[in-house]
C-alpha cells in the first residue's frame, strides 16, 4: 500500500504496536519512495531481530531521501541497534536518528560510535535511556570529538554520578564544544 503512494513526504505510524514484522513490511515498502524524508515508527513494540536487521541495512541504505527516522520506545535491543547503526554508515541522506529507550547496550553504543565517525549526514542522535554504561559513554563521546554530529543525548542511561565526576574533564571539554550539544 505504502509502495503506491509516491508521493509521500513523511510518515507517522507511532503508537500502532505494529512489531518487527509489521516495521519490516513498512520498510520494505519505502525503499523506493524519492520523496520520502520522515518515518516515525516510534513506541510500535518493534523487538529486534535478524529478520528486521537485515530489512533496515537492505531499505535504509537505499532509501536516498530519508532525513529522519524515529523508532524510540521499542525493544529493539542490540539485536535491532547494531544493524540500524550499519544501515545508517550507508546513508548519504540521513541527518536525524531517535533511538532512545530501546534496551540498546555496549554493542550498539559501539556502533554508533563508529556510525558518528564514518557518516557526516547525521547531525542528531538520540540514545537517550538506554543501557549504555561509562565506557560506553567514553567512546561516544570520543567519537562525538571528531564526528559532524551536532546533537548527541546520552541522558538517562546507566550511568552514576560518580562516574560522571570522574570522567569530568574529558565531559566538560565535549559538552563544551562550540555550536554542539552533548547531553549526559
Amino acid at each position: 500500500m505504502i509502495a503506491t503512494k509516491p508521493n509521500l513526504f513523511a510518515i507517522g505510524l507511532e503508537f500502532n504496536k505494529i512489531g518487527a514484522e509489521g516495521a519490516s513490511k513498512v520498510l520494505m515498502g519505502i525503499k523506493n519512495l524519492k520523496l520520502l524524508e520522515k518515518l516515525f515508527l516510534n513506541a510500535n513494540d518493534i523487538k529486534g531481530t535478524d529478520q528486521l536487521g537485515n530489512t533496515l541495512i537492505e531499505c535504509l541504505s537505499k532509501c536516498e531521501s530519508l532525513k529522519e527516522i524515529r523508532l524510540s520506545s521499542n525493544r529493539l535491543g542490540d539485536e535491532g541497534g547494531i544493524p540500524l547503526a550499519k544501515a545508517l554508515k550507508l546513508s548519504k541522506s540521513m541527518r536525524v536518528c531517535h533511538v532512545s529507550n530501546n534496551k540498546l547496550s555496549a554493542d550498539s553504543a559501539k556502533e554508533f560510535a563508529e556510525l558518528m565517525k564514518a557518516n557526516h549526514s547525521i547531525k542528531d542522535l538520540d540514545l537517550s535511556s538506554n543501557m549504555i554504561i561509562m565506557e560506553e559513554l567514553q567512546i561516544l563521546a570520543d567519537a562525538f570529538k571528531e564526528s559532524s554530529v551536532e546533537c548527541l543525548n546520552l541522558r538517562n542511561n546507566l550511568i552514576s554520578s560518580e562516574e560522571i565526576l570522574a570522567f569530568d574533564s574529558v565531559l566538560a571539554f565535549v559538552a563544551n564544544l562550540p555550536k554542539r550539544k552533548f547531553l549526559f
